[in-house]
């Protein structure tokens, strides 16, 4: 099934456009944002997503100009595009205005249910990984567990878990607070009782000692 996940930046030149690898905001590394299933040892040909920036890439500027394939993608209709190159199923989409594309590579064709969840879980990876606390290489190790689901919910759930325990504890920390305020209240109103009783006490003792005199 899926086999690679690229995340691309498409820069315009003097002639036309080419895709470069989208950079980590914390890294000059390009790879941050490209995983691709475990083939075992490889030279660099072998990677999937090669099929993208050759063979995929040299048919885009063909056929569009660098404007006319933001607009065609910014078409509600469109939204993404589809190659079969190289016995592989590629599928390309546009995520934001900085001009960022996704790119899947898979082995069978995805059903239209599939390659939409993919596309939205991808975007979370890259997006914002920690807040949906997955990556490209969750979604490749186990691609089915992300073509039904949008992977942001079980994370919500899980922060709203997470806060929910920190009330809680918020909460048995003010009882205990409230409690020991009690408790001072209430030895604070036996301290009063016995110095108002040692108080006359002493009154007491004081009169009867005057009474000897």
């Amino acid at each position: 099934m899926l086999i690679a996940i690229g995340v691309y930046e498409c820069v315009k030149n003097e002639t036309s456009f080419v895709f470069k690898p989208a950079k980590n905001n914390d890294s000059l590394e390009p790879k941050e944002h490209m995983a691709f299933k475990d083939q075992g040892f490889f030279i660099f040909s072998d990677n999937p997503l090669n099929t993208f920036t050759s063979e995929v890439q040299n048919k885009l500027t063909n056929k569009y100009s660098f404007d006319k394939l933001i607009d065609e993608l910014k078409r509600e209709h469109a939204g993404n595009l589809y190659f079969y190159e190289s016995q592989k199923h590629i599928y390309m989409k546009r995520i934001d205005d900085d001009n960022h594309f996704i790119v899947l590579v898979s082995r069978s064709k995805l059903r239209p249910k599939e390659e939409g969840y993919l596309f939205v879980n991808a975007t979370h990876a890259f997006v914002d990984p920690e807040k949906a606390r997955v990556s490209f290489k969750n979604i490749l190790d186990n691609p089915i567990g992300y073509t039904g689901k949008d992977c942001r919910f079980p994370a919500m759930q899980l922060e709203l878990e997470e806060l929910k325990a920190i009330a809680q504890r918020d909460i048995e920390s003010l009882n205990e607070r409230r409690e020991l305020l009690e408790c001072l209240d209430d030895k604070t109103i036996s301290l009063n009782e016995s110095s108002i009783l040692f108080k006359e006490r002493v009154e007491n003792l004081n009169s009867r000692c005057c009474g000897l005199w």
